[in-house]
């Protein structure tokens, strides 16, 4: 019960930063205004406040539990959830920005992503990725 939980918190803070974040960014997609660097990692524009977002504040954030009482069970639990997480929050990006719908998550207006495509479905390449990974932690961990 607990691990549902954990999931479900984490999966309900991303749905907040997304709404945040749709609104700081809005029409400038991408942080493409903010100020600080810019990063190209595998076909992935990354903002300095996206480094720091996602690569630094999060996982500083979901370790406090570890350090409370470390198991395998609960870093696969907040890694897996962390991973689904930012599948999720991104989606709902596109959800909560009145400047950048729905209508407009495809390769063609996303530049700024690698997209898999097969046949006329395309997605970000990064969500099937971080979803086996997710799957692959939980259950091996």
């Amino acid at each position: 019960m607990e691990t549902i939980a954990i999931f479900l918190a984490v999966q309900m803070a991303m749905v907040a930063t997304a709404l945040w974040e749709s609104r700081i960014e809005g029409k400038n997609i991408g942080g493409s205004t903010q100020t600080g660097w810019k990063i190209n990692i595998l076909g992935t524009k990354f903002t300095e406040y996206h480094f720091w977002l996602w690569i630094v504040a999060y996982p500083l954030l979901l370790s406090i539990p570890l350090i409370i009482s470390f198991s395998w069970k609960l870093l696969a639990v907040l890694l897996s959830s962390y991973l689904i997480g930012l599948v999720l929050e991104d989606f709902m990006w596109f959800v909560f920005n009145p400047f950048f719908g729905l209508n407009k998550f495809n390769s063609k207006e996303v530049k700024w992503y690698a997209w898999l495509k097969i046949g006329h479905f395309e997605i970000p390449a990064f969500y099937p990725i971080y979803t086996l990974l997710a799957l692959m932690i939980y259950f091996l961990l």
